[in-house]
C-alpha cells in the first residue's frame, strides 16, 4: 500500500486488497482539502475578503511607514484644503480616459489584464452555480472508492477463474454412509438413499416376538408378538381363542326327538320336533333354541320356546345326574297397575282372575247416535273425542269423553256412500284419514275435524273393488283389503297406504294368504310387536282359521280357530265377531267385544291362548265397533235392535 505525497491518500497495489474504508478516507481528505482557505502559516484557498483586499492594492505597492499628513498626525482627518482641492466641487469626476459609462467605452477584461466584464463573461458566470468549483472527474475510480453490500460485491479474477469452473445446479458433495453405518444408526455425518434407509430398518425389523426390534410382517403378512400381560397389551391367537372357547356360537340343527342328555358342546342349537325327546324341558310346544355352556366340569343347558317364549333351564357338575328342568322365564307383570304372574303358560291377576288385566270398557253412555236405520259404520278416537261417522251420511259427530260424552255435529263437504267406511285418527298432525264408503268409486282422504272439510288424497289403484277390513299402526301406514263383494272374494287383495309419501303399494292377494282359497275374515288387526297383520276367523258354522301375516317376510301364519266355541247356532253360526270391533291393546293381544249376546275375550297371539270377558255381553246388540285413544283409552259402541240407539262404553 502506498501514499500520495502531498495528502498521504492511500494507493493499493496491484496484489492488495481493496478496503472500503481506504476510499472512504480519501475522499475525505479530498472533500476537506478543496473546502481549505488559505491562511498566513499554510496555503490554502483565497477567501472573499482576501480577494477584495489584494484587488484593493496597486500592484508594486510596498509596505511604507507615515509620521504625519499634510502636518497632522495621530487619528488624521483630512480636508479638501490640506491637500490642496479646496476649490474642487464635490462631484464625482469621469475619468479623461472615460467616455460614456459603457458599452465599448471601457476595456474588456482579459486574463492578462484588468477590464470590464464582457456580455460573454456575464452569461458564462450566471451558468456557474454559487459555491462551484473547478473539478475534473477522474476517467478511472479506485476500488476503495466504492461502497458494496449484500447484493453488490466485487470478485477477483481468482474467485471468477473458481465460479467458471462449477456447473450450473452442482451441489456440495456429500458422503453416503455404508450398509454397517446405516445398521448401526449412530453417524451424523454421512447421507442415507433409500436403500441405505430400506437397509436400515430391516436391521432393527422382524416378524419374530423379540424385544426392542420393530414389528414386520413375514412373507404370509403375519408377525408375532410375546403373551399379553397387562390389558393394554396386544393379544394373540391363542389368547383370543382361550378366551372364546366357551363362547356360545351357531352350531347347527339337531335331529328331531335327540336326547337332551346328549347335547354337551358349548354351542346354539336350533330344535325342530323334540315331543318324543328323551330328558326335554317341560315346553308346551316344539321348536326352540337350546344353548349349551361349558366351564370346566360346569355344564348348564338352556332351552327356549319361539311359540310360547318361555325359557327352560336345567344343570349338570363334575359328571353328576342333571338337575331338574325350572323355569326361568319371567314369571310376573304389571299391567295397567294390576300385578300378574305367569300359571302354566296363562297371565293370571295376583286377585285370582285368569284373563289379562287390559282397558276393558266398563261404563256406558247412551248417547242417541242411530235415529231410523242410521248405523255407525266407524269411530277413532283423540285424547279428548270421539269421532263418529254413518251410513249415507255427511255427518261428523264429535262426542267430548273428557264432558260427559257432549256431543257437536260437524257437517262435511263430503257424503259418506253406502255402508262400511274406514277412518282412523293419527295424533302427530291431529287428522281423521277416512275411505268414505265400500266402492271402490268412493274417495279415500282426511277430514279436518274442526270445520269437516274432506281433502281427497290418492286413490287405491285396485280398481272396482270394495273396501272391506282396515288397520292402522298409528304413525304412516294403513292397510285395506280390497274384494269383489262385501266380505272379500277370490280377487281380494291388501294393500298399503303410506302417508308420509301420499302413496299404495300392493302387499298381497288375499287368497295368497289362504293358499288359494277365498276366506273372509270377520276383522283385521295390526300387531305393533310382530309388524303383522292379524285377520280373525271368518263367520259360519265352518269358520276360517285366523291367520297372522307377517308384513317384513309376507308369510302367513296359519292358527286353528280358537273361536269355535263361540259360535251361535241359533243365527246360522255366526260367530261372536264383527268387523271393526276388535283392537289391539299392546300389540300382541287381540280384544274382541262381545256380539250378539256372546261374551267378548282376549287372544294371545303368542300363547294362542284366549280368556272370556263375561262383562262384555249384550244379548240385544247387533252390531259392534271399537277404538282406542292415543293414551290407550278404549271406546265401544253397541247399537240396540233396529239401531234405534247406541251405548258407549268407557273405563
Amino acid at each position: 500500500m502506498q501514499l500520495t505525497s502531498n495528502l498521504n491518500l492511500k494507493k493499493p497495489g496491484s496484489t492488495d486488497n481493496v478496503n472500503i474504508d481506504d476510499l472512504n478516507g480519501n475522499a475525505d481528505i479530498l472533500d476537506a482539502e478543496v473546502t481549505k482557505l488559505a491562511s498566513t502559516t499554510e496555503a490554502g484557498r483565497m477567501s472573499a475578503a482576501d480577494k477584495s483586499k489584494l484587488n484593493g492594492i496597486t500592484a508594486g505597492a510596498q509596505v511604507n511607514t507615515v509620521s504625519s499628513v499634510a502636518g497632522k498626525t495621530g487619528a488624521v482627518t483630512l480636508a479638501k484644503a490640506d491637500v490642496g482641492l479646496g476649490n474642487v466641487d464635490n462631484v464625482q469626476q469621469a475619468p479623461l480616459t472615460h467616455v460614456g459609462t459603457g458599452g465599448t467605452a471601457h476595456a474588456a477584461a482579459t486574463t492578462a489584464a484588468a477590464g470590464f466584464m464582457s456580455a460573454a463573461d456575464k452569461s458564462k458566470l450566471d451558468g456557474i452555480a454559487s459555491g462551484a468549483n473547478n473539478y475534473t472527474h477522474p476517467a478511472n475510480h479506485p476500488p476503495s472508492i466504492i461502497t458494496q453490500d449484500a447484493n453488490n460485491r466485487f470478485m477477483t479474477d481468482v474467485e471468477r477463474t473458481k465460479l467458471g469452473g462449477i456447473a450450473t445446479g452442482a451441489q456440495v458433495n456429500r458422503v453416503i454412509a455404508t450398509q454397517a453405518q446405516a445398521e448401526a444408526g449412530t453417524d451424523n455425518a454421512t447421507d442415507m438413499t433409500p436403500l441405505r434407509v430400506s437397509q436400515a430398518v430391516a436391521a432393527v425389523s422382524t416378524s419374530i416376538a423379540t424385544p426392542n426390534k420393530i414389528i414386520q410382517r413375514d412373507g404370509s403378512g403375519r408377525a408375532q408378538v410375546a403373551a399379553p400381560i397387562v390389558a393394554a397389551d396386544i393379544a394373540r391367537k391363542d389368547t383370543v381363542d382361550n378366551a372364546i372357547a366357551n363362547v356360545v356360537r351357531d352350531a347347527g340343527a339337531i335331529v328331531n326327538n335327540t336326547n337332551f342328555n346328549t347335547i354337551t358342546n358349548v354351542g346354539i342349537y336350533k330344535l325342530g320336533i323334540i315331543s318324543d325327546s328323551a330328558n326335554r324341558p317341560p315346553a308346551t310346544a316344539d321348536y326352540g333354541l337350546l344353548e349349551v355352556f361349558v366351564s370346566s366340569d360346569y355344564l348348564i343347558q338352556r332351552y327356549t320356546e319361539i311359540v310360547s317364549g318361555l325359557t327352560y333351564q336345567r344343570t349338570r357338575y363334575d359328571g353328576a345326574a342333571w338337575t331338574a328342568w325350572t323355569s326361568v322365564s319371567t314369571n310376573t307383570r304389571v299391567v295397567n297397575g294390576a300385578l300378574q304372574y305367569l300359571d302354566g303358560g296363562e297371565w293370571k291377576s295376583v286377585s285370582g282372575g285368569g284373563a289379562p288385566s287390559f282397558k276393558y270398557p266398563t261404563a256406558y253412555k247412551n248417547v242417541g247416535l242411530s235415529p231410523g236405520n242410521a248405523e255407525i259404520f266407524d269411530m277413532a278416537a283423540s285424547d279428548t273425542h270421539i269421532y263418529v261417522i254413518m251410513t249415507n251420511s255427511n255427518t261428523l259427530y264429535t262426542l267430548n269423553h273428557t264432558n260427559d260424552f257432549a256431543r257437536a255435529d260437524i257437517t262435511m263437504n263430503t257424503t259418506v256412500s253406502g255402508n262400511n267406511p274406514h277412518m282412523f285418527y293419527k295424533q302427530s298432525n291431529d287428522r281423521l284419514y277416512a275411505y268414505m264408503g265400500q266402492t271402490h268409486a268412493t274417495p279415500f282422504g282426511w277430514i279436518n275435524k274442526t270445520t269437516g272439510a274432506f281433502t281427497a288424497l290418492a286413490q287405491c289403484p285396485y280398481a272396482n273393488k270394495k273396501a272391506t277390513y282396515s288397520a292402522f299402526d298409528g304413525d304412516d301406514l294403513m292397510w285395506f283389503v280390497f274384494g269383489t263383494n262385501t266380505w272379500t272374494g277370490v280377487d281380494s287383495a291388501v294393500y298399503q297406504y303410506r302417508i308420509s309419501t301420499n302413496t299404495w303399494s300392493l302387499v298381497v292377494y288375499y287368497g295368497n294368504i289362504w293358499g288359494g282359497a277365498s276366506v273372509p275374515p270377520f276383522d283385521m288387526v295390526y300387531l305393533k310387536d310382530k309388524h303383522a297383520l292379524f285377520f280373525i276367523g271368518g263367520s259360519g258354522v265352518n269358520s276360517s282359521n285366523s291367520v297372522i301375516f307377517h308384513l317384513n317376510t309376507l308369510i302367513p301364519e296359519n292358527i286353528n280357530n280358537p273361536f269355535v266355541n263361540y259360535l251361535i247356532s241359533s243365527t246360522a253360526g255366526t260367530m261372536a265377531i264383527q268387523g271393526h270391533s276388535c283392537y289391539s291393546p299392546d300389540g300382541r293381544h287381540v280384544v274382541i267385544p262381545a256380539y250378539q249376546g256372546v261374551a267378548g275375550f282376549v287372544f294371545d297371539t303368542v300363547t294362542r291362548q284366549y280368556w272370556v270377558i263375561p262383562g262384555m255381553v249384550f244379548a240385544s246388540t247387533v252390531g259392534g265397533r271399537s277404538t282406542i285413544s292415543p293414551s290407550g283409552k278404549v271406546f265401544a259402541h253397541f247399537s240396540a235392535t233396529g239401531f234405534s240407539s247406541t251405548f258407549f262404553y268407557t273405563i
